[in-house]
């Protein structure tokens, strides 16, 4: 095996394309200063703090360079085909971004959240590499429950780009480049551009069998699955969301789709859905629902345990990116266990803890450790945001159809689908009920500009905060693309508020304006 190896890297070194590709992406800027930068940093933290980093560092980096272990040689070659599963890689980077000055147990809980969604993202890239026969392509918002309860294992599509901007800013910037080269106009959302992009490039690992989307997050993304769709050139099922669930007979259209999709599954797989797997499965849906609902009370506190991205990430992996998964609650049992000890002790995540604050809107994921910069330079703790906040309904598991129901109402109350695409009111009316739960000192409004539904409640929303006396922090950026709107860019517009706004003093003056404009 050893040997095989050695010869694919060989054959691989003597094409002259893949060669050069290696040597740029090695000897780049980006590359050059996150190395420096790592070599010169200095640590600070208790002798225990540097235990816990450099231990779950290690856990990264074992399951990383796991990678390939299933099979060597084809997942060999995969990452040959798919470059951008080098930037894997950079994961143990992207954990020491986010816990970049923070100690205790707010540490602890970011490196296993890191350390899982590591395992989960491999897991999937292993089942489409290795078991193509048995992996479907899926959207990252269709319930990944009916998958499991068939015996079919899945590759969300969004993987690749999801997964590139949060380990480099800049690496996936191709892939939307290549979407609007292709036709996509130049003002769609990023979110929904980059995905088409990996496909039109061939970097999509395609396992020919069949592609479930949905309509989700908005007409952006149910375009862009049209293009991907005859790229691939495989069976696609669409599911669609009622604009207005509320409505009547708009849930139980969603669930007679659902039925539809499963249909759909058993004919083109030939798996059979097991009601009793499903059962199991939304069990594990109404735990997660009972820990995110203790989490978010626990934050209510004088002194919040779970501020920024310790909140934020672990519902955006397990609730959404790749909803349900076993070994997740196992995650969210040990956060609930080490949030109620930080609880109890009033251990606050956000040393010193200056400011709360909600944020509305999605983080920037070009700028996906921005958490960890709000805390060190204006101790700043977000303790609930748009995308975790909503409604967690508890599945009735005695039969059939109030299982698909009850998966049904927890994809129509998901954030893109109750909130940026859904009807005003819920936009606002969430707000207004977050708001009032926690009562922060201002309102952070990430305003992603590409983006229609946000861009176009702007007005409604200075209006809403201007009648509340809430103040409120707009600050436009792009979701996807930091050429739009720099980091640097999106730091400025906070430190003019917190400075004329707020009047407050940086906690780290070195930290308002700094050039990383080149790093991960």
């Amino acid at each position: 095996m050893k040997e095989s190896i050695k010869v694919l890297i060989k054959q691989a070194m003597s094409n002259k394309d893949v060669r050069n590709q290696i040597i740029k992406q090695l000897s780049s800027e980006e590359t050059i200063a996150a190395v420096k930068k790592r070599l010169t940093k200095k640590y600070k933290g208790s002798l225990k703090d540097q235990w816990v980093d450099f231990k779950y560092w290690m856990k990264v980096w074992h399951v990383c360079l796991g990678t390939t272990k299933p099979d060597q040689k084809k997942m060999l070659n995969a990452m040959l085909e798919y470059p951008w599963m080098l930037d894997l890689l950079k994961t143990t980077s992207m954990g020491k971004r986010y816990t970049e000055g923070r100690t205790g147990i707010a540490l602890k809980m970011t490196w296993k959240t890191v350390l899982l969604q590591a395992g989960a993202t491999i897991e999937q890239l292993q089942n489409v590499i290795l078991d193509p026969e048995n992996t479907i392509l899926a959207q990252v918002m269709v319930p990944t429950q009916i998958y499991k309860a068939m015996g079919l294992k899945y590759f969300i599509c969004e993987t690749p780009a999801n997964t590139m901007v949060m380990m480099d800013q800049h690496c996936h910037e191709k892939y939307i480049d290549n979407s609007v080269n292709n036709g996509l106009p130049d003002d769609t959302c990023t979110y929904a551009s980059q995905t088409p992009g990996v496909v039109l490039a061939g970097d999509l690992p395609n396992p020919h069998t069949v592609m479930v989307c949905s309509n989700l997050p908005c007409e952006a993304g149910f375009a862009s699955y049209a293009i991907m769709e005859r790229e691939l050139g495989v069976p696609t099922y669409r599911l669609d969301v009622p604009y207005n669930f509320r409505e009547e007979g708009a849930r139980e259209a969603y669930i007679k789709d659902l039925k539809g999709m499963i249909a759909f599954l058993e004919e083109h797989t030939g798996h059979k859905i097991d009601w009793e797997k499903l059962k199991e499965e939304c069990e594990i849906v109404n735990q997660l629902n009972e820990i995110e609902l203790e989490r978010w009370e626990m934050n209510r506190s004088e002194t919040p345990p779970l501020c920024n991205d310790v909140l934020w990430f672990p519902h955006l992996c397990f609730f959404q990116l790749d909803a349900g998964r076993a070994d997740a609650l196992e995650l969210f049992k040990e956060l609930q266990k080490l949030g109620r000890r930080a609880h109890y002790f009033k251990e606050c995540s956000v040393k010193p803890l200056k400011y709360r604050a909600i944020l509305w809107n999605p983080p920037t994921f070009g700028y996906s450790y921005f958490w960890s910069w709000l805390e060190r330079c204006w101790g700043i703790g977000i303790v609930n945001d748009m995308e975790t906040f909503g409604t967690l309904n508890f599945i009735d598991t005695s039969s059939p159809d109030s299982m698909l129901a009850g998966l049904g109402e927890q994809w129509c109350n998901a954030a893109m689908s109750r909130h940026t695409r859904g009807p005003a009111e819920n936009w606002m009316g969430d707000l207004a009920k977050v708001n009032e739960m926690y009562r922060p000192d201002f309102i952070l409004n990430l305003n992603h500009m590409g983006c229609r539904s946000s861009l176009g409640l702007t007005g409604a929303m200075i209006d809403w905060a201007n009648e509340k006396d809430v103040s409120n922090c707009i600050v436009n950026y792009n979701m996807y693309d930091s050429r739009v709107v720099s980091r640097q860019g999106i730091r400025d517009q906070i430190n003019n508020f917190m400075t004329n706004i707020m009047h407050a003093e940086p906690l780290d003056s070195s930290l308002l304006v700094f050039d990383d404009s080149n790093d991960w």
